[in-house]
This record gives C-alpha cells, structure tokens and sequence, in this order.
C-alpha cells in the first residue's frame, strides 16, 4: 500500500504504479493523493495491452486525483492496442478533478467486472457509482472474497490475505453427452466473467442449466457484455 503525495508534470502517473505494459497487479492499494498531467490514476496512470492481456485484481485507491486527460480514481488510462485488459474486484474512493473527473477509470478500453466508485464524481466511466456508505458496506461488494483476501472493519475495505481465492468447480466435462452443469449463481457469475476463452467465445463448450438460480445483486454484469457466447446452452 502507497501513502503520501504522488506529483509529476508528466503523463503516466499513479499512486502506486505509473505504466502496466502487459503486468498483472494483485491485492495492492495506494492512499496517496496523485498529480499529473495526461493518464493520472490513483492506482495506475496507465495500462497498455499490446500482444498481451494485463490484468488489476483485488486492488483499491483512496486518494484525490487531479490531472488533464484521462485522470481517473484508480486508472486514467486503460489502453488496448491487441489482447484483452481486464479489471475486476477493485474499488476507488477519492475525488477526481474536484469531483468532475471519472471515479474509476478516465478512459477505458478494456473489460471491467465489479469495480465501485464514489458517486460525487461525475464523469464517464465504467464500474458501479455508489454512495460513501455503500462503500463501507461488504453487502456491496458482490462476490467479493472477505474470507482469504479483503477485509472491512466499518471503514472502507482493504487487503488483508489470509488465504488464496477458491477455485470454481463444474461437474460436466463441456461435451456434448456430458455438458458442464451451472447450479449455483456463483458457477454462473465465473461464466459471465471469464476471458479466458474457456467458456465464452468458444463454439464447443456445452452447459446445461441445472438449477433454478436467482441473481441476488443490482450489480450484475450480462454474459456477454464483453465476450460473446458462442457455446451450447
């Protein structure tokens, strides 16, 4: 976690990291009010995909941000140039260009899954703006592991690992005569989120619904959104 005062009169500049090229950032935060000119983020200034897919996981940014283009609570730029940029389970918290900037992410090529940020920021962006309470609510934060990797404690949530995300089982083998089973909606939200190409955009998996499932959030992302779904069902 970064703490403290980040300030540049350069491009590029985060509270933690200033360019992801093809990185993957995990379970990392940064406190620290940032200042830059073009791609300022509270966490990253900017990330680029170029023959790569980066990935941001469980991280969060709870400072102000100030800067010209693409300034943004926790990314200012989430470049594509080929490969899939993906941000899921983070949050930001602070103020952008006095609350006229993007809460999330400045500009956004990529995908983005269940990623929150303060409603006083009114700029375009991707994620769930909700309010400073909401916030500091787990019941928010859906499919969130508060068991092995985040925790809250009345405040806003931060990184406590105690254990490794679980792994997602189907019974099925995606065929035809043995098609992968969804019986629960946790089973169903890693379909809707995967880039992977195991089971979206793949014209050979097959599922079969096995229960009836009731979506339990507001904050649901469709299949398909992002990856089209070109399987069985």
């Amino acid at each position: 976690v970064s703490k403290g005062t980040v300030s540049s009169t350069g491009d590029n500049v985060g509270g933690l990291v200033g360019e992801n090229y093809n990185g993957i950032v995990q379970a990392s935060g940064s406190m620290a009010n940032v200042t830059g000119k073009n791609n300022t983020g509270g966490l990253i200034g900017r990330i680029e995909a170029r023959y790569g897919n980066p990935f941001v996981m469980n991280c969060y940014a709870q400072g102000n941000i100030t800067g010209s283009n693409r300034a943004g609570g926790l990314i200012g730029y989430n470049y594509i140039y080929s490969g899939i940029s993906t941000v899921r389970n983070c949050y930001a918290s602070g103020k952008i260009n006095d609350g006229t900037g993007s809460g999330l992410i400045g500009t956004n090529n990529g995908h983005v899954y269940n990623c929150y940020y303060r409603y006083l920021n009114t700029g375009s962006t991707p994620g769930y703006s909700v309010t400073t309470e909401a916030l500091k609510t787990q019941s928010t934060y859906y499919m969130w592991d508060f068991d092995n990797i985040w925790e809250i404690d009345g405040g806003y949530p931060y990184i406590s690992i105690r254990g490794t995300d679980g792994t997602v089982v189907f019974d099925g083998a995606g065929t035809p005569s043995n098609p992968y089973l969804i019986k629960t909606e946790e089973q169903l939200y890693f379909i809707a989120m995967d880039d992977s190409g195991r089971f979206l955009n793949n014209e050979t998996v097959n599922f079969q619904l096995a229960n009836d499932i009731e979506i339990t959030t507001k904050y649901w992302t469709p299949i398909g959104i992002y990856q089209q779904f070109k399987g069985v069902f």
